[in-house]
Parts: structure tokens; sequence; C-alpha cells
């Protein structure tokens, strides 16, 4: 549509309209595994500061799974012959062969396996469900050792392929 609107006659803006157009393109395509990501890393940052709910699982685990479950989508399509090719994963995996990456679904799908096993938020999740749950409660801890915020392990789609992004920190005081 934006292509009809574009000044034949002037070649700049044509450059710069196809030029731009696959990164703002590829740019959304990331945006939806990659917001998830980001809003499990929301999560677990509420939990270090104030503790958090058993029910806040449910967001930080989906979150940091999107990634896996998109692409299980996608391959599950693709034997099916089914994958259009207005697909997510499929724009994200052409757009990563165009520029010579040798990324496929199943390093999507692991890097958001990592991403969620290889985090000490999870863990935290699992250990106040097991200590906290049978006396009633339902506070999850934020996973710290002696004032060191346990890391975290984030999995982010980049235009420069897939990258990892580990949190931790160090807590000077309660406050």
């Amino acid at each position: 549509m934006r292509n009809c609107l574009i000044n034949q006659k002037n070649p700049q803006e044509f450059l710069v309209y196809h030029l731009l157009k696959d990164a703002c393109s590829v740019a959304i395509d990331f945006a939806g595994i990659n917001n998830q990501m980001r809003y499990a890393q929301e999560v677990a940052d509420l939990i270090f500061k104030n503790n958090g709910h058993q029910l806040y699982f449910f967001d930080y685990a989906m979150g940091k799974y999107e990634g896996y479950r998109y692409t299980s989508i996608y391959n599950r399509n693709l034997a099916a012959n089914k994958v259009s090719t207005g697909d997510d994963i499929h724009l994200i995996l052409r757009y990563y062969n165009n520029r010579g990456f040798n990324i496929n679904a199943n390093d999507i799908q692991m890097g958001s396996l990592a991403s969620l096993f290889l985090s000490s938020t999870i863990w935290a999740f699992v250990y106040s469900a097991y200590t906290e749950i049978p006396k009633g409660g339902f506070l999850v801890h934020a996973p710290v050792w002696r004032g060191w915020r346990l890391p975290d392990l984030n999995f982010y789609m980049t235009s420069q392929g897939l990258s990892f992004q580990v949190v931790t920190g160090y807590q000077f005081n309660k406050n």
C-alpha cells in the first residue's frame, strides 16, 4: 500500500523505502516473541524487588516458552505443507537466511528452552511451590545468595542473529 504512495520519480525515497521495508517488517516479526521474553524478565525483576506470588508463574513461564511454542506450530504446519508465507517464524527464518545466518526453527526452540530452564527465577517458583504451598502460602522469594541475585537468562532475536542476555545484580540492603 505504501509503495503506491511513493513518488516513483524520486529515486532516493524509493531506495530508502525498500531498504527500510525489510528491517521494519522483521522488527515487527521479532516483536511478539521478544516482548513475551521482556515481560517474563519484568516478572523476575518484580520478584527480585518485592517477592512475588505463585500466580505469576504462568506469565513468567509462558513468556520464556513462547519462542518454543511459535516454532512448534511452524514445524507442525511445515510438516503438513501448510506454512503461510506470512507466518512470523517463516519470515524470521527467511530474513536470517537472506543475510547468511545459519539459523533454523530448532535454534529458536533451544534458545527459548534454555532461557526457561537456565533461569534462576523458574527454580525459585518450583522451590516456593514445594516449601510455601504446603504451609498455605503463595509467596515466591527472589533467588538470592549472599546478596547476589542468581542469574536469569533471556533469549532474543535481533537483526544480527539470536542473542542471550544474562541478568544478575547485587542487593546492598533490603530497601
